[in-house]
């Protein structure tokens, strides 16, 4: 890859860092709840930045594959980002259902839109926008919420913004709030990590592959790469620092087995893009 080639610029809507905000507006009752959650080993993350020109740089070395998988040639070996790599990374759960209707299809009382939303009429869907203000409002403690409503926002902005990188005008199904209100039967056992896999997967495969003609067509003319990804794609940054040693030289992974993986890594330097640009030279892949 060429160093003198000009920079991408490379969006990622999904910020893991969402964590942060998050610890800030849980009292430590609430923070308790929330660690008991499907969703509660995420306050524990470290790297929480996403190295977009790292993620640039291996998406540039994909490779036809299989349905449901991502190969990647990097120096005659091949490596992949499936399902398997992706619940290792996030320890998220699998599962075959991820028709969240069929989940609450008994419920038909949404009591968490009810209380939380009452401005909201019926006809109008909740945006992420409206589970924002609450949350904001929760961090400079200008709201008092009841703890486990306060959880429950913090579950929805960590699966929302955290996770899919959705936009504010965004709307949150009336099925996910009925979800949410049932955390011990519903949320905590829904298949996350299948849900969000398909998105992110989608996301990752079509990253490059559908801009390509575009892409070619501004290197002629000597013009940046722009584009923006939305998903888990910080998931997929992980996997790459698991296969990859060559990456060990910017991160720093805790000795100790920490489930899941992600939870294991830190960073010491960022990938810049000449460093990227030179990342798999003379590597032995793991």
């Amino acid at each position: 890859m060429d160093k003198e080639a000009s920079v991408p610029i490379v969006t990622i809507k999904a910020k893991i860092d969402v964590v942060d905000e998050i610890r800030k507006a849980l009292t430590p009752t609430q923070r308790s709840i929330f660690e008991k959650t499907c969703f509660g080993h995420w306050l524990d993350v470290r790297l929480k930045k996403n190295s977009q020109l790292l993620i640039h740089t291996l998406l540039t070395c994909m490779v036809d594959g299989k349905a449901n998988e991502l190969p990647f040639l990097v120096l005659g070996n091949q490596i992949h980002f499936r399902r398997r790599e992706f619940c290792l990374v996030t320890g998220l759960r699998f599962g075959p259902n991820m028709y969240m209707r069929e989940w609450v299809k008994n419920l038909t009382d949404n009591a968490f839109r009810n209380r939380m939303f009452p401005h909201i009429e019926a006809k109008h869907s909740v945006k992420l926008n409206d589970v924002m203000v609450i949350f904001d409002k929760m961090c400079d403690r200008s709201v008092d919420v009841e703890d486990n409503d306060a959880v429950k926002i913090c579950l929805l902005v960590l699966l929302e913004q955290g996770f899919l990188g959705h936009q504010m005008s965004h709307n949150i199904s009336d099925d996910k709030l009925k979800l949410v209100e049932n955390l011990s039967n519903c949320w905590n056992i829904f298949p996350w990590g299948s849900y969000i896999w398909e998105y992110t997967y989608s996301q990752l495969r079509d990253g490059l592959h559908k801009r390509k003609v575009r892409h070619d067509a501004k290197r002629e003319k000597g013009e940046k790469i722009q584009y923006t990804m939305t998903g888990f794609v910080w998931a997929f940054m992980i996997s790459i620092l698991e296969a990859i040693p060559a990456t060990h030289r910017y991160v720093y992974k805790q000795l100790s087995e920490k489930i899941p993986r992600a939870l294991a890594w830190e960073s010491t330097q960022p990938f810049t893009w000449s460093r990227c640009c030179t990342l798999f030279v003379r590597d032995q892949l793991a």
